[in-house]
């Protein structure tokens, strides 16, 4: 089967989004389909492509998923400039958005689609969703939004009931209910927590090489972040609990320059001298990092003002990449995690906020390290479930069908 799939944006990027898009058109190769991956190009796309050899490369996927860009003419072009993304972003809750008028990438997507005859597309948008179906194109859409106020989200809904309009897939019950609730058939709704591309950590380098090539200290022990530097992601409580093991080195992968800078001068004031920040870095070498760890550190905190995620159904990829990589994982005990994870079974999770909880369940992997051991195979043998394949595999044979 040939298989379009399409995004909003953001190919190449550094944001998880981005990432899970290029994953699950990895999925959907390995599933045997011929993929190709669709995208409008704005300027920060335009930037960051002529800086990287290959975008397959740069997310770890398969050279043998073309990627086609289409140049976004609209004033959307300038859409990550600040200030100018937020007016733009303003002006599409309208019921016309004017700024979509003309020249318009989706619709330039949606002729490519129908010319090329593909089977399916698999959209993480809104807008080529409705061009496609109202074409009869057979789609699946996917969409973790818990608010269905925009225009092109409201025509969704409408569209939801059309023979083309294959399901949608979303993160959580809660959003699934959501979706029920606006007009979709609940028939046509799947709920798929996101993935781990498996073949990334088939042939795992030993700690000692992973140190060694990252130039990471051999005999330290070595407590390991991998994700955005955002303020709920409880980076504050993984300083803390840093500067409570001051001999334990800590390690955080991720995040722009802006926000390394923040939280180094925040490490510099509680005195957690121990941290170390390697900034973003693509996805194809994240395994290298998980692997030189001795421990994986997932903490999130609750009782933020300025919520970027739901909890309840948030699914996020440093999950399940710590599961796959095999090292004891210690996370908040928050919804999206303990429906995936069991305490003292396939991890350790502690009460939210809690950052005494998080030193003692750290402490407990250095010092007892059978039960750190057994933590991790257990989580590494629950992983091959949530596979990309998997995921991909299962929207086709549960959502194609109706």
């Amino acid at each position: 089967m040939r298989v379009a799939v399409v995004t909003s944006g953001h190919i190449p990027s550094q944001w998880a989004h981005s990432v899970a898009v290029a994953k699950n058109a990895n999925g959907f190769v390995q599933c045997g389909h011929d993929v190709e991956l669709l995208s409008p190009e704005r300027l920060y796309e335009s930037q960051k492509r002529r800086k990287i050899d290959s975008i397959p490369d740069y997310y770890g996927i398969s050279e043998e998923i073309d990627v086609t860009l289409f140049p976004d003419k609209t004033p959307y072009y300038f859409s990550d400039v600040p200030y100018v993304g937020f007016a733009l972003d303003a002006l599409s809750f309208g019921t016309f958005d004017i700024t979509r008028r003309i020249g318009d990438p989706e619709r330039k997507i949606t002729a490519y689609i129908e010319e090329e005859e593909f089977d399916l597309a698999y959209c993480r948008t809104y807008r080529a969703t409705n061009y496609l179906v109202e074409k009869g194109v057979p789609t699946i859409m996917e969409s973790h939004s818990p608010t269905l106020r925009r225009h092109a989200q409201r025509r969704v809904m409408k569209n939801a009931t059309k023979d083309a309009f294959c399901g949608l897939v979303t993160i959580g019950e809660n959003l699934k209910d959501n979706f029920v609730e606006a007009g979709v058939p609940e028939e046509k709704v799947l709920v798929l927590q996101d993935g781990v591309d498996l073949d990334q950590f088939a042939d795992r380098i030993s700690k000692g090489k992973a140190r060694s090539e990252l130039g990471l200290p051999a005999d330290q022990q070595l407590v390991v972040y991998v994700g955005s530097l955002h303020e709920d992601k409880g980076i504050r409580h993984s300083l803390q609990v840093a500067s409570r093991l001051p001999n334990v080195r800590f390690q955080f992968v991720g995040g722009d320059e802006d926000d390394v800078d923040t939280w180094s001068k925040t490490a510099a004031d509680i005195g957690a001298d121990n941290t170390h920040f390697s900034g973003y870095v693509p996805n194809r070498e994240v395994p290298k990092y998980l692997a030189a760890a001795d421990v994986l550190l997932m903490p999130y905190k609750t009782d933020h003002d300025v919520r970027l995620m739901d909890l309840k159904s948030t699914s996020p990829l440093k999950l399940f990449e710590y599961m796959a990589a095999e090292r004891p994982i210690v996370s908040s005990d928050i919804p999206a995690i303990s429906r995936t994870l069991t305490h003292e079974e396939t991890g350790l999770l502690a009460e939210p906020n809690d950052v005494d909880e998080l030193v003692s369940y750290v402490t407990r992997v250095f010092r007892d390290e059978e039960f750190a051991t057994k933590l991790a195979q257990n989580a590494r043998n629950e992983v091959p479930k949530y596979s990309w394949q998997s995921r991909c595999e299962t929207m086709i044979k549960d959502l194609m069908a109706n």
